[in-house]
C-alpha cells in the first residue's frame, strides 16, 4: 500500500508509517537533485546574463538622474532660504509670545506641585511602613523609591534658574 493510502485508510501504525515514508522520501530527494542541479546550472547563465545587462542601464540611470537632482537642489535652495527668512520672524514672535504664559504656568503650578508632594509624603510613608511581607516592601521600596526621584526632578524644576542644582 503507498504512504497516501496507508495515512488515507489509517490501517497501518506510527511506526510502519515511518518505515514505508522513509524510501518514498529517499527516492524523492534522489530524484529531485538532478532537476535542482540543472535548474541552478540553467539559471546562472541567465542570472549573468540578466546583471549583465542590467548594469549598463543602471549606470545611464544614474548619469541621467545627476543633473536632474543637480538642477533641482539649485532650484530648491533659494526656496528654502525664502522660506528660513519668511518663518524666522514668526518663531521668534512665537517664542516671545509663550515665554510669559509658560512663566505663569509654572508659577501657578509650583505651589499646587509642593502641596501636592506634602500632602502626598506622609500617606506614601504610613504605606509603606505599615507593608508586610518581603516581596511586598521590595515592591512598595522600588515605587517609594520612584516617587521620591520623581519628586526631586519636580522640585529641582521648581527652583528659580539661578538655585538649580544647589542643595
Amino acid at each position: 500500500m503507498s504512504l497516501r493510502g496507508a495515512l488515507l485508510t489509517q490501517d497501518l501504525g506510527c511506526g510502519e508509517l515511518v518505515a514505508n515514508a522513509e524510501p518514498i522520501l529517499r527516492d524523492t530527494v534522489v530524484d529531485a537533485e538532478p532537476i535542482l542541479r540543472d535548474t541552478v546550472d540553467n539559471a546562472e547563465p541567465i542570472l549573468r546574463d540578466t546583471v549583465d545587462n542590467a548594469e549598463p542601464i543602471l549606470r545611464d540611470t544614474v548619469d541621467n538622474a545627476e543633473p536632474i537632482l543637480r538642477d533641482t537642489v539649485v532650484d530648491a535652495e533659494p526656496i528654502l532660504q525664502g522660506t528660513v527668512v519668511i518663518a524666522e520672524p514668526i518663531l521668534r514672535g512665537t517664542v516671545d509670545n509663550a515665554e510669559p504664559i509658560l512663566r505663569d504656568t509654572v508659577a501657578n503650578a509650583e505651589p499646587i506641585l509642593r502641596d501636592t508632594v506634602a500632602n502626598a509624603e506622609p500617606i506614601l510613608r504610613s504605606t509603606f511602613l505599615h507593608t508586610q511581607g518581603s516581596l511586598a516592601v521590595r515592591e512598595h521600596k522600588s515605587y517609594i523609591a520612584g516617587l521620591v526621584a520623581a519628586t526631586a526632578v519636580v522640585m529641582e524644576a521648581l527652583k528659580p534658574v539661578g538655585t538649580r542644582g544647589a542643595p
